[in-house]
């Protein structure tokens, strides 16, 4: 049964890179291929009525009279303060970044722009959307870790069987990765694990009784939380890797990306 996940180093991804405040699209190889600075990631709205939908892989969409970009490549300068959008390797728009995010809010070529979903009022302090500071309750011990990446990895699984991903996302996910991915979406970007999972399931509950080898490391993004840990567990017939980050809210440590591969 398992013959084919074995053959010719045969190897099943699935990953969602959405990185800190508001994350952007599902993504296998597409987009600029640069890591997008977590706190740019998300969907904004300037008070020029144009838009902004920024993806962690590099890809983003922009909207405003007369201009449309979709699925173009960006990329962020933070020493020249200049954001590009390019397709193919041309630049078509160019930004200048007056302000970078803080919380909710940035400025681009003098326009302020506000992160959806998020209060727009400029006195908020970035404790408003994480609930603590980097210093406050980000401390996570070994056994916190194993909990956390068997009870995602077990809750992923079970989303696979339903081939529903409502509750994974209500009970897994943060306030970003919410906000851009539906159940629909997940399923359809998993659905590769959903078309193999009498196969893929088996090897994914496993985990509940196998402690992982893993890595991990806190980081401060902006005054946000995030940690982020890769490893494995080592399940039969094939290992499970998993390369997650996770942001810290009212407390608990909420999905921001995942990527799961089973080889």
């Amino acid at each position: 049964m398992f013959q084919d996940l074995k053959k010719a180093g045969a190897s099943l991804v699935a990953w969602i890179v959405i990185f800190l405040f508001g994350f952007g699209c599902v993504c296998f190889d597409s987009g600029s291929g640069k890591p997008v600075p977590a706190a740019y990631i998300g969907a904004w709205k300037g008070s020029d009525g144009s838009t902004l939908e920024i993806g962690g892989n590099g890809k983003v969409n922009f909207k405003q009279i007369g201009t449309e970009f979709q699925g173009a490549s960006l990329e962020i300068d933070e020493g020249e303060k200049v954001m590009r959008i390019k397709f193919f390797g041309f630049e078509v728009k160019k930004f200048n970044i007056n302000t970078p995010p803080k919380g909710n809010r940035m400025v681009l070529d003098n326009v302020t722009y506000i992160k959806q979903g998020f209060s727009t009022q400029q006195d908020k302090s970035e404790e408003d959307y994480s609930g603590k500071n980097f210093s406050e309750g980000s401390e996570i011990s070994e056994s916190q870790i194993i909990s956390l990446l068997r009870e995602t990895i077990l809750d992923f699984n079970e989303a696979i069987q339903r081939e529903d991903f409502s509750e994974f996302i209500e009970s897994r996910a943060s306030t970003p990765f919410r906000q851009q991915f539906t159940p629909d979406q997940m399923a359809s970007n998993f659905s590769t694990f959903i078309e193999r999972k009498k196969q893929i399931s088996p090897i994914l509950a496993q985990v509940s009784g196998i402690s992982p080898s893993y890595s991990h490391k806190l980081l401060e993004v902006n005054g946000y939380d995030v940690l982020e840990i890769e490893g494995s567990f080592n399940t039969k017939p094939v290992k499970t890797y998993f390369n997650n980050q996770y942001l810290l809210e009212d407390g608990k440590w909420k999905i921001l990306k995942i990527a799961i591969r089973v080889r």
